[in-house]
């Protein structure tokens, strides 16, 4: 999905708000796009403008706990398809979406912050701010898309999260193992799928500096979902548990610290459907783009 999946990197650091038992970081981000992304309502979105905050929470009194949250909105075009004729439309630039993410770990490994093993909560979710036809593909010729035709203009996903974290000197890297417990995505090939399995990996390898105190970084991003069976059943009904494989999104950027407030980012992104698009044996459906983003740490 835009995600997830049009999630925004780290930054450097972050102004501490303190409280009874908790510590919380704060950071505000805006970023300009160019190319495609998965919208809600199964259209193509152009987001030309992302604009949003995330936090981190960290508990003084239960130093195994801790939570982050992400809070955005997309500004840009959508192309959409008329039912009938299916002749494309882009609609004006305007307010789009607005999108969240979120997780609550506790973790039961922690070797001083080097290694972190935790296991908690994740979610996210998406509300579309205007209603637009879907875009139709001009190829529908079997079950696999009419299995999963449903058009999504709202999005709650809840999982359970296994994390596993590093941090070196000049590494830092992230594995999310989700177990998706409700909600559904849509795919890059702009069918709606219900989400059983999601893998998602950052890492930041500082080039010059050190990750506590960065110059250039290089940022990677993968996230690999598999999908579940349409309806009541949990497996895939056409491919089996082993064919599940649904839509793998990459990323890759660099950074670049001004500041321990402020950061630069440019970044390519690529999302690509896996299979059940319109065709039963070839993968369909492909959106990529560029972002450039700034990363102010707030006071």
């Amino acid at each position: 999905m835009i995600a997830q999946k049009l999630k925004p990197q780290a930054s450097t650091g972050g102004i501490d708000v303190s409280g009874p038992g908790l510590r919380v970081e704060r950071f505000a981000y805006a970023e300009l796009g160019a190319g495609q992304a998965v919208g809600l309502g199964n259209v193509i979105l152009n987001p030309l403008l992302t604009v949003g905050g995330r936090a981190t929470a960290h508990s003084t009194s239960f130093p195994n706990w801790s939570g982050d949250g992400d809070l955005r909105v997309i500004y840009g075009k959508t192309e959409s398809s008329d039912p009938v004729t299916l002749r494309k439309t882009t609609n004006k630039p305007r307010l789009q979406e607005i999108r969240g993410s979120g997780h609550l770990i506790y973790d039961f490994h922690n070797d001083g912050g080097i290694e972190k093993v935790g296991v908690g909560l994740y979610t996210e979710f998406a509300r579309a701010l205007h209603s637009f036809p879907r875009y139709i593909p001009t190829e529908t010729d079997d079950a696999y898309a009419a299995e999963e035709g449903d058009i999504t203009r709202s999005m709650l996903n809840t999982g359970v999260d296994l994390r596993l974290a590093l941090r070196e000197s000049r590494i830092k890297s992230t594995l999310h193992n989700v177990i998706f417990l409700s909600g559904s995505r849509i795919a890059p090939n702009l069918l709606t799928y219900k989400p059983m399995l999601g893998f998602m990996w950052s890492n930041e390898f500082a080039i010059t500096g050190s990750i506590d105190h960065p110059g250039l970084s290089l940022l990677t991003d993968m996230d690999f979902y598999f999908a579940r069976k349409a309806g009541v059943g949990y497996l895939n009904s056409h491919d089996g548990l082993g064919g599940t494989k649904r839509e793998l999104d990459l990323k890759y950027g660099l950074a670049y610290s001004f500041s321990p407030k402020m950061r630069m980012t440019v970044q390519s992104y690529g999302f690509n459907n896996l299979n059940r698009g319109t065709s039963s044996t070839l993968p369909t459906g492909f959106k990529d783009g560029l972002r450039i983003g700034m990363t102010w740490a707030l006071d």
